[in-house]
């Protein structure tokens, strides 16, 4: 009896070593592949000062310009109709988007608040890419499992527009939106909510970008 729970508190240390590591290497990995992606409907200088800063931490950063991309309209009947085929990237921007997504190791989207709902460019991009065979699969039982293993951080700044401060916590759709990327991302994924106001000045937003791990 004694011998059964020595084996078993031996096994128990070794798998608690083997996720404190991966905590570890998770979240204090040195240089990632961070996209950044850019959910303005104009041009805004906080991309700019998001993308310093995670050069500045060693990332290699890619720039996505969701306007630039053509994800301001919504999805056409035909995208629809194919979501849950095998062949459901239809257009150039979603293959595109869905490549660079699978080859990243962090994801920061940054847009301004409307209405207290992201923009609708933002929704369409994760409408169109973030589909089956992309960012989940389904298994033979009929079991949804995460594709996105590869992403170890997944974070958001977002800009309230004037006149409106954030939603608390448990209504806040950016939290909503990285808890659902990170629902099919690795399973130690960082979640990182940075919420700042246009009435913000210069220094206040570089310290709000700095207090981060990214």
């Amino acid at each position: 009896m004694r011998h059964g729970l020595t084996v078993l508190a031996h096994l128990l240390h070794a798998s608690l070593s083997i996720i404190f590591l991966e905590v570890l290497r998770v979240g204090y990995c040195l240089v990632m592949r961070m996209l950044l992606v850019d959910g303005f409907t104009q041009r805004n200088g906080l991309i700019d000062l998001v993308g310093e800063e995670l050069q500045n931490r060693g990332h290699k950063v890619t720039v996505l310009n969701l306007c630039d991309e053509g994800f301001k309209v919504s999805m056409t009947e035909h995208e629809r109709n194919m979501y849950h085929d095998s062949d459901n990237l239809v257009s150039i921007a979603q293959r595109r988007s869905a490549e660079l997504v699978k080859n990243i190791d962090g994801l920061v989207i940054c847009y301004e608040m409307k209405h207290g709902l992201f923009p609708s460019q933002v929704k369409s991009w994760f409408e169109r890419v973030f589909i089956p065979g992309v960012s989940f699969v389904i298994n033979d039982k009929g079991r949804i499992q995460r594709a996105l293993t590869n992403l170890r951080m997944v974070g958001v700044v977002s800009l309230a527009e004037p006149g409106h401060g954030h939603l608390p916590w448990r209504n806040d759709p950016s939290r909503s939106l990285v808890r659902a990327v990170r629902m099919n991302a690795h399973i130690f994924c960082a979640m990182r909510l940075v919420h700042l106001s246009t009435s913000d000045d210069l220094k206040s937003i570089r310290e709000a970008l700095r207090s981060q791990r990214w």
